[in-house]
């Protein structure tokens, strides 16, 4: 039996119509009260809190249920030192596209992220990003290091020189993966099924969390997103992406990514291997003294979730720091800060 669009708007019925989870509130960029597109696309992200602005980037590929409500675990903590910014990149949660298939390719998104700060009047900010949020920062930075105050890169191969572990998706990941398209809440559960394979301990992976996910991929912006990349803009997309993350890379072994730099690493990542972020911390420290390395025992892809608390603690230790010794602080070195 198929499923009609009716028996999804059902289904995800309960979930608030800006797709937001743990009592936060997403929005739509704004400017004097006014929905202000960000070159052209409308972004959503979340804005809490107040001071020095933290810019939250997170990781996937695009489409509806890769979105910044990854990161919710640790706003409210966050925000009570800085101003936290989790946006849905381009392509991704309720964040439009370009009309123009020729425009889904990764520097859409750089250039999407940069206006994004633009728009909202960010001279400097702090930048962290996991996985595919990880490449995406760090050619933010590289691209305007007069702006990028500090760098925290978490469990990303797409800006490691080191390739993740392709074999992920042919084992463990849809291995008994919910396959019933005719589910109403299809999409939700495969989410929750495949989200739960990139953890040590999964237990941060909520219902609500799944179900946000299921609404906005079932949204027509995501539809059309998917089946673009179902007939080949994917391919061209990971292209372009493997093209900007060379030329980041190249640019980092010129030196020119100097800020204060956070290599965080999850040391149980079933999808990109501790051997991966040795790799990142290596290309990044061999021009830059201000790089520093946590890897965290017993925690998966995304750390961060398992592990909020201790993950908050670092950043606003890692930021005051280099806030109130700026790049110049007498190290001359940099080691690896391996704990359990």
């Amino acid at each position: 039996m198929s499923r009609t669009d009716a028996d999804a708007s059902d289904a995800y019925g309960d979930v608030p119509e800006d797709g937001s989870v743990g009592g936060l509130e997403a929005s739509f960029v704004e400017v004097d009260g006014v929905t202000e597109r960000v070159d052209g696309i409308e972004t959503r992200f979340y804005d809490v809190g107040r001071g020095d602005p933290v810019l939250l980037l997170h990781g996937g590929n695009w489409s509806g249920t890769a979105s910044a409500n990854t990161w919710t675990p640790i706003v409210d903590a966050l925000s009570d030192s800085h101003r936290v910014l989790a946006m849905d990149r381009l392509g991704c949660g309720l964040t439009e596209v370009p009309d123009d298939r020729a425009d889904w390719v990764y520097g859409a998104e750089l250039e999407h992220v940069l206006s994004f700060v633009d728009t909202l009047g960010l001279e400097s900010f702090h930048v962290v990003g996991q996985s595919r949020g990880g490449g995406i920062g760090g050619r933010v930075a590289v691209e305007a290091p007069d702006r990028v105050a500090t760098l925290t890169v978490v469990n990303s191969a797409t800006l490691s020189p080191t390739a993740p572990n392709k074999d992920f998706f042919k084992t463990r990941a849809l291995r008994d993966a919910p396959s019933d398209e005719s589910s109403p809440t299809y999409e939700a559960d495969r989410f929750k099924h495949l989200y739960e394979q990139y953890q040590y301990s999964p237990h941060h992976v909520t219902e609500a969390d799944a179900m946000a996910a299921g609404y906005m991929a079932t949204r027509p912006k995501a539809r059309r997103v998917a089946e673009g990349m179902a007939e080949g803009q994917l391919d061209v997309w990971l292209d372009s992406m493997e093209a900007h993350m060379s030329l980041a890379q190249r640019r980092i072994r010129q030196g020119r990514l100097e800020m204060p730099t956070l290599v965080y690493w999850g040391r149980d990542d079933p999808t990109v291997p501790l051997t991966a972020g040795i790799s990142l911390y290596e290309l990044l420290a061999k021009e830059n003294p201000r790089v520093h390395m946590e890897v965290v025992n017993r925690a998966g892809h995304h750390p961060y979730r398992e592990y909020p608390e201790a993950f908050v603690d670092r950043i606003v230790s890692f930021v005051a720091f280099h806030e109130a010794h700026g790049y110049d602080y007498g190290a001359p070195e940099t080691t690896y800060d391996l704990h359990d």
